[in-house]
Parts: structure tokens; sequence; C-alpha cells
């Protein structure tokens, strides 16, 4: 083939057949950047280059507001809002992920909400109602994402809890002696020693 038809068919492969530049270049054994040089040089392609780049895609619908609901594409389920955190400079107001999702990207975890302790979204939402939407020890409702309690030797789910009740029993190594000393501490009469 001369160049000239070499060019002409670069042109049809691009506009007819909607092949790649990768591809193009393989097909007629020249180099990638030849190819690019020939598609932007000719009026046709331009034209079609411009007008496709106007064309932009659909973004998926990430958030329903009916609902109160968010897409989340790690989990690829949606969650209610209540499972993500805030993110201010968000048009929903929420990370893009979900709470379960954003922990497992942030300490290399896998998977989606529950994979980290072995708890289903179903499971999540039953322990969620059995609860009353409120932590499993302050009894305050959920005003931020919750945290799936587990007993760290044995696995086991023990239930919900907001953050300071989570972060409290994290304190105190998730030891009942530990804590019921705490509350014999706090329980005493007069704080100027015994």
């Amino acid at each position: 083939m001369k160049s000239k038809e070499v060019r002409d068919r670069a042109v049809e492969l691009r506009l007819v057949e909607r092949k790649s530049i990768k591809e193009i270049a393989t097909e007629l054994q020249v180099a990638q950047s030849t190819v690019s040089v020939w598609l932007r040089g000719n009026p046709l392609t331009e034209g079609e280059l411009k007008k496709r780049s106007k064309v932009r895609r659909r973004k998926k619908e990430t958030f329903n507001s009916v609902t109160g609901e968010k897409w989340c594409p790690q989990c690829e389920s949606w969650l209610s809002v209540d499972f993500f955190w805030k993110h201010s400079s968000t048009a929903t107001g929420l990370r893009a992920f979900c709470s379960a999702c954003e922990r497992g990207k942030k300490f290399g975890w896998k998977g989606s909400r529950g994979s980290v302790v072995g708890v289903t979204q179903e499971l999540l939402q039953q322990m969620l109602e059995q609860q009353n939407g409120a932590c499993a020890i302050c009894k305050n409702a959920f005003q931020e994402p919750y945290h799936v309690d587990h007993d760290h030797l044995t696995g086991e789910i023990r239930g919900l809890l907001c953050r300071g009740c989570n972060v409290g029993l994290g304190c105190f190594k998730d030891s009942p002696v530990s804590l019921l000393c705490a509350a014999k501490y706090l329980n005493r009469e007069s704080h100027g020693g015994v």
C-alpha cells in the first residue's frame, strides 16, 4: 500500500470500524504516534473526535434521595446513608465508598462491608433493628456510622457500638475485670482516697 492509501485506511478503520489507535497501528504495522498524527491532521476524524468529546457518558446515579440510599461501588450495593462517612466537598455530602470499604482501603482489607468480621448486610440491618438504632452499651442513637463489635479471640459478633464505646472497650483491651475496676472507681463515694 502507498502512504496515502494507508492513511485513508487508518481513517476508515477509525470512523467506520471504530477501532482504537493501537488497533489501527497494529493492523497497518505502523507506529501509534504515526496513526495519531494522520488522524489529527484529517478534517473528517478531527470533526468526529470533537463530536465524541462533547457527548459525555452519563454517570451512574449514586444517590437516591427518596429512599435515603447511596450506591457503594466497592460493595456494588445500595446502602442506607448511615453507612457512609460525611465528606463536605462532594455533591451528596458523603464519601464515595461505605465506611466498611473505606476502612478496607485504609487497612488493606479486601471485599465489602462485613467481610472484616464475617457479617452480611442483612445481619447488620437485623442487629440495628434489634438495638433500636442505638449503641448496645450507652443506648444513644447512632449519629455517625456504627462499629461492629466482635470478640478478637473467637471472632463472635457481640453488637453494634458507637465510636466512643468501641474505643472505650479497646482502651480496656476488652477486659471485663478492668471494666469492673473502672466502674468501682467511678462509683466510689469520695474520690479523695479510700
